[in-house]
């Protein structure tokens, strides 16, 4: 998709991913403050955000002339629910952005990336597939803890948060105050995020796109094996060995270019579109 068909998408679809709390709807609220028809009041008068920690939310908003659909979603280390259980609400979440999200919002605190934050990381990427992360942005609420307002020095003093953020997500993160609306420079670095994947959004599970290829790999080479095995058999005596095989051969090649075409038919199911 070049540039100009890009400019077509008419509404960016997002998720917002992170940990039970307070910590996703401060930045829903920040989007919020930030939309058309927010912007122009005093930000306590704004619409307000209350996050329901069980259930997936969804808000249509225009930003600075972009139209989103943003969607909360159930939170992560929930005191009664395992990871898994909530990944599997959140993963139902996908209906409400369909046929898929543009952008992951993946929203971690300004705290010491302990093992629960990296399970946190480790479950999303392990439930949508490491092709997630090519649609993941890491933002970062309560940006007014930072003096200086620069991230580098937090994300450099933890080794796993930094090779996460700098490394896998290729530097896309921001920080975001709790009391302000979205900076031009996150809406830009989203919209270009969006860009340099040409407008294509995430469209499923990368595991089950891979169990359906090897199925129909496997489909294809048993089959093959198993016509042209019954072929070497049905061939009458008087051809012989030599001309069942040959059959056989024929028959199965038959089979394994109907697999390869199932192979091909099973990529599409990854393929992303607008």
């Amino acid at each position: 998709m070049d540039r100009e068909e890009y400019s077509k998408i008419s509404e960016l679809r997002i998720m917002l991913i992170g940990r039970v709390g307070d910590d996703k709807t401060k930045i829903m609220n920040v989007f919020l403050r930030s939309s058309e028809e927010n912007v122009k009041q005093a930000p306590e008068s704004a619409k307000v955000f209350i996050s329901d920690s069980e259930k997936c939310h969804m808000e249509k908003i225009t930003v600075k002339g972009q139209k989103m659909a943003i969607v909360d979603t159930p939170g992560l280390c929930h005191a009664d629910k395992s990871d898994r259980d909530v990944m599997k609400e959140i993963k139902k979440c996908l209906s409400e952005v369909s046929p898929g999200p543009h952008v992951f919002l993946l929203v971690l605190p300004l705290e010491p990336f302990t093992p629960e934050l990296q399970n946190v990381v480790k479950i999303f990427k392990s439930s949508f597939g490491d092709c997630v992360i090519q649609y993941t942005m890491v933002l970062f609420p309560d940006g007014e803890k930072l003096e200086d307002g620069d991230t580098d020095d937090f994300i450099g003093q933890e080794e796993e948060l930094h090779n996460f953020v700098n490394d896998e997500c290729k530097g896309r993160r921001h920080v975001l105050k709790n009391n302000d609306r979205l900076p031009d420079s996150t809406l830009l670095d989203i919209q270009q995020m969006v860009r340099d994947n040409e407008g294509k959004h995430y469209t499923g599970d990368e595991a089950l796109r891979k169990r359906e290829i090897a199925l129909a790999v496997n489909g294809g080479a048993l089959a093959g094996a198993a016509v042209g095995g019954a072929a070497s058999q049905s061939v009458p005596s008087v051809i012989g060995i030599i001309g069942g095989l040959a059959v056989g051969a024929i028959l199965g090649g038959v089979v394994g270019c109907l697999g390869y075409i199932a192979v091909k038919r099973a990529k599409k199911i990854g393929r992303v579109q607008q």
